[in-house]
């Protein structure tokens, strides 16, 4: 074994037990080479642990798109059953539009002007 690789592993055991400060120590003592070797070693395999985490996305987004695969022809045909069903308009074509308002508002000022009918100033 190699003293690099006696190294990083030294380092990798320090930061496996959080002991950040005592990786960095080992790397100081062992010079820019191996502080170059470790930087390149992070890289490595954050970019593996990178692919990993697409892999796993795609994965996902194979298995969401074989649910809705699945699901498609129950969707349509509770779509299909939506379309089918008719019901009655709750207006009727020709309604003026706000009329129920004005109603309740006609109501409500005679309301008014009964109650100050009633309880003069």
């Amino acid at each position: 074994m190699s003293t690099t690789d006696l190294l990083a592993a030294q380092v990798k055991q320090a930061l496996a037990q959080g002991d950040k400060a005592q990786a960095l120590r080992l790397l100081r003592e062992a010079g820019m080479p191996a502080l170059r070797r470790a930087v390149q070693e992070a890289q490595a395999q954050a970019a593996v642990a990178r692919h990993d985490g697409e892999a796993r996305v795609s994965r996902a987004l194979a298995n969401v798109a074989e649910q809705a695969r699945q699901q498609a022809p129950r969707v349509q045909a509770g779509v299909a059953a939506w379309q089918a069903h008719k019901r009655p308009p709750t207006v009727e074509m020709g309604d003026p539009p706000g009329s129920p308002r004005r109603v309740l508002v006609v109501l409500a000022l005679l309301a008014l002007a009964a109650w100050l009918g009633l309880h003069p100033p």
